[in-house]
């Protein structure tokens, strides 16, 4: 199936902090805590930190922050010591001094940082969690070409694309973000309990956001063709899906033999 570029909420400047810091929790928790869904890509990043020698990675467009907390822990369980700063372009710096209060290992940038301009000054192995999606394909082709440019790695991982059984799972996301909101926001505020429990506007916009998210993951193919658009140094890349259907594509600079 063809990539649709619909439009996600969470992606406009004009939406509300209450519902985005919102979106980015529940689909933290959701996929980061409660799922694991990118579990089977520890080993891709592990073999990547290897080739490169790098011992700290950068996660873009971190949301609020789960994965890269989790992912330092598990490679920690590794004998991988390892660092993760945490970015974002909306960075939810309440959510990410939480994670930084659990693993002392975790730091975060509190401004804004772009994906497809990163300044050379915040090193290490670049890791985008389900977020390679929200960028139209002129963009993802900059994200690749910057990583080139300044001689970095960078690894992809998508969730599960439009395939049957991912728009059946998604019928249930409103019921798991009511869940969800009374387990993790404490306190849940006023605003947040009336847009949940009495006009229940976030359940409905994180399903849309999670459909069209899905609608948006690039396949192989479609990253094989951006691939191919990027200029520069030789670069290593490797594209595919993982297990539970994960899209991954990672790029690394070519080691020459000496």
């Amino acid at each position: 199936m063809t990539r649709i570029n619909l439009f996600e909420f969470g992606d406009k400047h004009w939406c509300p902090r209450i519902i985005r810091d919102t979106m980015t929790v529940y689909l933290g928790y959701l996929f980061g805590k409660k799922m694991n869904v990118y579990k089977s890509a520890i080993p891709i990043i592990k073999k990547v930190l290897q080739v490169t020698r790098k011992r700290r990675i950068l996660e873009l467009c971190a949301g609020a922050g789960f994965h890269g907390s989790r992912l330092q822990r598990e490679l920690d369980g590794m004998d991988m010591k390892v660092g993760v700063t945490l970015t974002d372009k909306y960075p939810n710096v309440a959510a990410f001094e939480r994670e930084k209060e659990i693993n002392p290992k975790v730091t975060f940038i509190r401004e804004p940082v772009d994906a497809t301009r990163v300044p050379r000054s915040i090193e290490g192995v670049r890791v985008m969690y389900g977020s390679f999606h929200h960028f139209n394909p002129e963009q993802a082709r900059k994200i690749l070409q910057d990583t080139v440019d300044k001689e970095d790695a960078i690894c992809v991982f998508e969730g599960m694309g439009p395939y049957p059984g991912a728009f059946v799972a998604m019928l249930f996301v409103p019921l798991m973000v009511i869940d969800i909101v009374r387990q993790m926001m404490h306190p849940i505020g006023c605003k947040r309990f009336i847009l949940t429990y009495i006009i229940p506007v976030l359940p409905l916009i994180v399903l849309w956001d999670a459909i069209a998210s899905m609608l948006r993951i690039y396949m192989p193919h479609e990253l094989t063709a951006l691939v191919k658009r990027i200029r520069g140094k030789s670069f290593k890349w490797e594209i595919g899906i993982g297990r539970g259907k994960m899209t991954y594509l990672v790029g690394y600079p070519r080691i020459t033999p000496k």
